[in-house]
């Protein structure tokens, strides 16, 4: 990731699939705790992954913002994949609520 010789684009698309698909092996079944998704935001969030494939924030933010479209950096995916996870954690949690109780 720290590679000058390697495109944007590439970095990208590494992380995306590389790095990304083992962070979020088995997300389904995760009990998320508060932590675990400040860690998870911190691991895929702006401040880690920007810096790592195209340098330190020199810019203003609307600049910074305009870089994460054009490149399709993508903090979306974890966002999507621990809701995923809290949603069906809480509605198995509901349905076994529910047929316990007479």
């Amino acid at each position: 990731m720290k590679d000058k010789t390697l495109y944007i684009n590439v970095k990208t698309k590494l992380f995306n699939t590389c790095v990304l698909s083992v962070l979020m092996y088995g997300s389904q079944t995760w009990a998320l705790a508060q932590n675990m998704t400040r860690k998870l935001e911190t691991c895929h969030g702006k401040e880690y992954a920007e810096r790592k494939k195209v340098g330190p924030n020199k810019k203003p933010y609307h600049q910074e913002k305009d870089k994460r479209y054009r490149y399709n950096i993508q903090n979306q995916k974890t966002q999507m994949a621990v809701g995923r996870a809290y949603d069906k954690r809480r509605r198995e949690m509901e349905q076994n609520c529910h047929t316990m109780v007479p």
